[in-house]
């Protein structure tokens, strides 16, 4: 969208993106809560390549008014995502190739 003029820049189509996984993993996976798995791939997939973990699970947090029970998975996505990609320097590697 970024690209194209649209409003978003590069958060957006990750966030969509995001939403999409979850949505495609509850349809295999029915035991857990919809909106848990549309929450924690939405933040995970865009901590992996915007470093703001924090500002993306206070995001799903606060978007789904999920409980104390249900933020527990979403920080561990998303400040693994950010571990993996960003703080093993993964991103870094990649974009200097």
């Amino acid at each position: 969208s970024m690209n194209c003029g649209f409003v978003g820049g590069i958060i957006y189509p990750f966030v969509t993106m995001g939403i999409i996984a979850g949505s495609y993993m509850f349809k295999y996976y029915d035991y857990v809560p919809e909106g848990l798995c549309v929450g924690t791939f939405m933040v995970s997939l865009a901590c992996g390549v915007v470093p703001l973990p924090f500002t993306f699970s206070c995001l799903s947090i606060f978007l789904f008014y999920f409980g104390v029970e249900q933020t527990v998975p979403i920080f561990l996505s998303c400040f693994i995502c950010y571990w993996i990609v960003s703080g093993t320097g993964l991103l870094k590697a990649l974009v200097s190739r």
